[in-house]
């Protein structure tokens, strides 16, 4: 009951917001989908955005948007990690988040890190992009010696956080691909995002794997000052990658000059980013967050570079469902033309397989 009257500042905020200001917005006033609210649902406060890193300034953006178009106050939390992400919406500390697909799944489904929960708790309002995944990429340290996965025996490789599978299970995949395991390399353990950097910095790990989004600035630190470099599975070995890897998850190419010192395309694989609402989110706050965002794209896409992986109709292709979308998106969705058939088959599918 709590995210519902705290996220329903959102409803207020549209409700006292003087038409001058309202003209900015790419939505004229009169189309706004919420202006009156029911006197039961009480009087909320504000609406609470989680992210972090690149995430962090993708929410920042939106709850900026959400002041300027909506009156509406926000808060954005900074978070340790996706698990946590995903903890806090189901207990309704936050409201909306994005993390990768793989960890989304989980919870939604109530397997891995989250089997004492009860599945189905999470809904999704939209997926990015294919071909814009982020993708997770091996960065070796300058002077390791390392030019491709086959070099890798017997190197410090920081692929391997409790807690956090999905590094650790791209990157052996590349490592099987190339007919080594885990037991051919020597693995260092981390605790948090933020030691990656330093780790290679410090010559504590010859390679590390991280997000590497495309115009992002955790590895442009390591880039600019030729710390590190980026080390991408070669185009015959990314089929046996793949069979490794769950399905949904596909390659994705940095081009060469994305980052300095780069001379050369690097093939990675990736998953989708999902943005996710707790499943009892009411439906039209649901409708309203996502045609705030995709009616004034071009703003929403300045913010950082995860913005940039949605857009539509890409962010609700078909082989982009994973978890099930909450009924305000679909409502949006419908409106737009682009939920038909096979989405809705996968997205009932969905639904039914955790009853």
């Amino acid at each position: 009951m709590k995210v519902i009257i705290v996220v329903l500042s959102l409803v207020l905020s549209l409700v006292a917001l003087p038409l001058a200001a309202s003209a900015q917005s790419a939505m004229p006033w009169e189309e706004w989908p919420i202006k009156t609210i029911p006197d039961e649902w009480g009087w909320p406060d504000h609406l609470v955005l989680g992210g972090r890193g690149g995430r962090m300034t993708m929410a920042a953006g939106m709850g900026e948007m959400f002041k300027r178009y909506a009156g509406i106050k926000t808060q954005v939390p900074g978070i340790g990690s996706g698990i946590e992400a995903l903890k806090i919406v189901l207990n309704g500390t936050v409201h909306f988040c994005e993390v990768e697909a793989g960890l989304v799944h989980a919870g939604w489904s109530g397997t891995r890190q989250f089997k004492e929960g009860k599945p189905g708790g999470i809904l999704a309002l939209a997926t990015d992009i294919a071909g814009k995944h982020t993708p997770y990429t091996l960065v070796a340290r300058t002077g390791s010696g390392i030019k491709t996965y086959a070099d890798l025996k017997g190197k410090r490789i920081g692929a391997f956080r409790p807690g956090v599978p999905v590094y650790t299970a791209l990157f052996l995949a590349g490592l099987k691909a190339y007919g080594m395991t885990k037991k051919d390399i020597i693995p260092v353990v981390y605790s948090s995002f933020k030691e990656l950097v330093p780790m290679i910095r410090e010559n504590r790990a010859d390679a590390v794997m991280m997000p590497v989004p495309i115009g992002g600035a955790t590895f442009a630190q390591l880039a600019q000052t030729g710390a590190g470099y980026l080390i991408g599975l070669e185009p015959d070995k990314v089929g046996a990658a793949l069979k490794e890897v769950l399905a949904y998850y596909r390659t994705v190419t940095i081009p060469a000059g994305s980052f300095k010192g780069q001379d050369k395309d690097v093939i990675s694989l990736a998953g989708p980013g999902i943005m996710f609402v707790k499943a009892d989110f009411p439906e039209t706050l649901a409708y309203t967050m996502v045609k705030l965002m995709f009616d004034n794209i071009k703003e929403f896409q300045t913010y950082g570079a995860f913005p940039k992986k949605y857009s539509l109709p890409g962010s609700v292709d078909a082989d982009v469902i994973i978890i099930p979308y909450h009924p305000g998106a679909i409502r949006y969705y419908k409106e737009m033309g682009i939920w038909g058939p096979e989405q809705e088959m996968i997205n009932k599918a969905l639904l039914q397989s955790i009853k």
